[in-house]
């Protein structure tokens, strides 16, 4: 029988099958395991000298929690480690705040578990009634650092991340555009090429079921419901992504039709459009054949809606020469261009 209570601690910069390896490992050694999630405020000096964007304590938390809600005798704890000299530094200081941090929690840990070799000699110093135990140094069972991810892009070791991690690192492209211009095909397409999850335009699904295919038939709040529930199948997609997702559509465009036929601005689309966030804006061209499906309504105005799409664009605050990747041409064309851009932005990670 296991007796005691153990203690790993950690950053998660990222949360990588290193540390989940690990922690597993501890917890088949004691009665209770408190993971300790460590933060303070500068992590984001800390990142900026690496190719992560800054990944937020809550979410390092929430990804713990998530991976160990059902292992009752796993504990996540998180430490502020303000105004202690940062690490390799300030060993005494810090060690003295996770013995306080222990008498609150009740208990004090009488095993510690970790990776780090380099960390055993002050850990037996400062902590002289635990003892320091070694999981895995060498990452021979799971060969996968933070420290290398950091160095090389989270997309060279896509593997090594468990997949309540990979949403939040997961890019997002959208494709917008008017009417037939290739943009549902061409998202689908993508994401086989990828392997990976796209998004249904919701708009068509919502006019079929709720309008019976007449897109005119679209009340003023329709317009809301289609973003909001288009935004939920976005987080759906996401959960399921490799490295990348494809959207077809997005707010702006939907706002576009609102306007169109209502002749004003809806607010929750607006306030959707303001606060949604994509990696790559694919804006597709009307210079393909018209292709009429028996919704489609505005053959002769797409150039007019193009430009109009563009000046949203812009009030939302994409530059047109700078965000938008405009995509023209045939189909074939179409398709070995957005392939590009994609390559370009995954390299980049």
């Amino acid at each position: 029988m296991f007796e005691g209570l153990g203690m790993f601690v950690m950053k998660a910069i990222p949360l990588h099958l290193g540390h989940v390896h690990a922690i597993n490992l501890a917890a088949a050694q004691c009665d209770d395991l408190c993971v300790v999630l460590c933060y303070s405020k500068h992590d984001d000096d800390y990142f900026n000298s690496m190719r992560l964007d800054p990944i937020p304590y809550k979410q390092r938390y929430k990804w713990l929690l998530e991976i160990y809600q059902d292992i009752p005798h796993v504990h996540i704890l998180t430490h502020c480690e303000d105004g202690i000299p940062d690490y390799p530094n300030g060993w005494k200081e810090w060690s003295n705040s996770i013995k306080l941090l222990f008498k609150k929690y009740g208990r004090f840990p009488n095993k510690w578990f970790s990776s780090e070799i380099c960390d055993k000699e002050n850990a037996e110093k400062f902590f002289t009634e635990t003892e320091f135990i070694l999981i895995d140094p060498e990452r021979k069972e799971t060969p996968i650092s933070g420290t290398k991810i950091r160095k090389d892009g989270i997309y060279k070791y896509w593997e090594f991340l468990p997949g309540v991690v990979r949403p939040f690192f997961a890019k997002r492209v959208v494709l917008i555009g008017t009417e037939s211009t290739g943009k549902s095909t061409l998202t689908k397409l993508l994401a086989k090429k990828f392997n990976t999850s796209w998004t249904d335009e919701y708009g068509r699904e919502f006019i079929k079921k709720f309008c019976f295919g007449h897109e005119s038939l679209l009340a003023f709040g329709d317009y809301a419901k289609i973003a909001q529930r288009h935004k939920m199948y976005e987080e759906e997609a996401l959960r399921s992504a490799n490295k990348v997702t494809f959207i077809d559509t997005e707010a702006m465009v939907t706002q576009l039709y609102c306007h169109m036929y209502e002749n004003r601005v809806n607010s929750v689309v607006d306030a959707i459009a303001k606060t949604q966030k994509y990696d790559m804006w694919l804006f597709l061209r009307p210079d393909v054949p018209w292709v009429p499906d028996g919704m489609r309504q505005h053959e002769h105005t797409r150039e007019i809606q193009m430009k109009q799409l563009i000046d949203i664009c812009g009030y939302y605050g994409l530059q047109k020469e700078v965000d938008l990747k405009f995509i023209s041409g045939n189909y074939h064309r179409r398709m070995l261009l957005a392939i590009e851009h994609v390559n370009n932005l995954l390299s980049e990670g």
